[in-house]
């Protein structure tokens, strides 16, 4: 199967200069018709919580079982997407909801705080609570609050000091507990190399955007040559979305070249993976195949499309910021491509008519794993929120442009 170059660079004719730039930039279909699906997945959400105040993990409906699992990252990224969806919806519901996660997740924290390092490294691989991960995915949720209190920004700042200790002189960030003087390199998280370190970065910009504080950018940028040259070294799509975000808000904020050049790189090496539905299965288009031991695997896509799809939108930021007109049209293409395909695994109304009703109420709203595979996680919904609602937020600034408005237009529907 032929798939390796599927998305091209221009398909007929392509506008240049500043009118085909806005064209291509305000061509993004995702505008209103993602709010339908942020909508419910935001509601599905919001019913699917557990007696101590977090979300409830996940269903097999295949099983009629709950999937009984603890992850506590997953849990603040759950929290951040939520947050996303309801500043974007105005929905207060969806905001309430996330900063009563986000709390009962740093008051697990605090208590952890207070134990011997060998105690912590129990619970974190215990519950899914890696250090650098929920921390950073705290300070992520924490990030797109509004109308932070001074509360959640003193925390925010205690979790972005965390983060910021646990860098290397070289730009790196260690994954290993920061106090703990025994640990040797062996200890070193392997298999989360290729997203924790992305999340901790992109935390730093965007609280260094809350803050105006110069340290947080600076450790974007020190990181940049470590990275480049493992990403050079290890291709891993994982690694791609998380690194996207960190430098897409660095190049956005100061218009650091290397940082949309990096950004570039790696994206235009994962449009390699993904299906046109030419040259695949049709129900494959827009989603990624996978990537392993430097082999590309043409095997049926999953709601990992969703994660790729957030390095998408960010590098539709990027393109169109630097002005690269053929760039902006391709990832913008390929971004529609991939939500179409993440939108055809969501559980939604007209999906459920053959489920018993205490089914329905378990799944409604809800992004399942595959086509062939109906089960739920909260990180599938996340991820495929977290690109929806980057998606809507790209229409919104096109919207705004076009009639010189804020970056906010009036007339969405709100929900107190």
């Amino acid at each position: 199967m032929n798939w390796k170059n599927i998305i091209p660079l221009g398909r007929g004719s392509v506008m240049t200069g500043s009118a085909g730039l806005l064209w291509c930039f305000c061509s993004l279909v995702g505008g209103g018709q993602d709010e339908s699906a942020l909508r419910q997945g935001g509601d599905w959400l919001l019913a699917n919580g557990r007696a101590d105040g977090l979300f409830r993990y996940g269903f097999e409906p295949a099983l009629d079982r709950d999937i009984d699992e603890e992850n506590l990252v997953r849990q603040a990224g759950t929290a951040t997407a939520l947050a996303r969806v309801g500043s974007i919806l105005d929905d207060r519901a969806m905001i309430d909801r996330a900063r009563e996660v986000i709390q009962k997740l740093l008051a697990r924290r605090s208590d952890r705080q207070q134990e011997s390092a060998s105690v912590r490294r129990r619970f974190e691989k215990k519950q899914g609570a890696h250090p650098v991960g929920w921390s950073a995915l705290l300070l992520l949720a924490l990030a797109e609050l509004d109308k932070r209190t001074d509360l959640e920004r003193t925390q925010g700042d205690e979790l972005a000091g965390f983060l910021l200790a646990c860098q290397r002189p070289d730009g790196s960030i260690r994954l290993q507990a920061i106090d703990d003087e025994d640990a040797d390199e062996g200890d070193v998280d392997e298999e989360g190399w290729a997203y924790y370190p992305g999340e901790a970065l992109f935390a730093l910009a965007r609280w260094g955007a809350i803050r105006q504080d110069a340290r947080y950018w600076e450790s974007v940028r020190k990181s940049r040559t470590v990275y480049t040259r493992l990403w050079r070294q290890e291709k891993e799509p994982a690694f791609v979305p998380w690194q996207s975000a960190a430098h897409a808000e660095l190049f956005l904020a100061h218009g650091d070249p290397a940082s949309s050049a990096f950004v570039f790189e790696m994206n235009d090496w994962l449009l390699e993976l993904q299906f046109d539905g030419e040259t695949s299965p049709a129900g494959w288009k827009g989603g990624f195949g996978h990537y392993q031991a430097g082999q590309r695997w043409a095997v049926e896509p999953n709601i990992s499309t969703a994660s790729y799809a957030e390095a998408l939108v960010e590098a539709v930021r990027v393109a169109h910021q630097a002005g690269d007109v053929r760039r902006v049209e391709r990832y913008r293409r390929a971004l529609d491509e991939a939500l179409a395909f993440v939108s055809s695994l969501q559980y939604q109304p007209d999906r459920l008519g053959h489920f018993h009703d205490t089914y329905r109420n378990k799944l409604a709203g809800a992004f399942f794993e595959a086509p062939f595979d109906g089960t739920v996680r909260i990180d599938f919904t996340q991820h495929a929120l977290m690109a929806m609602g980057g998606r809507e937020r790209l229409s919104r600034t096109s919207e705004s442009a076009r009639m010189g408005t804020g970056s906010n237009p009036a007339g969405r529907t709100k929900r107190r």
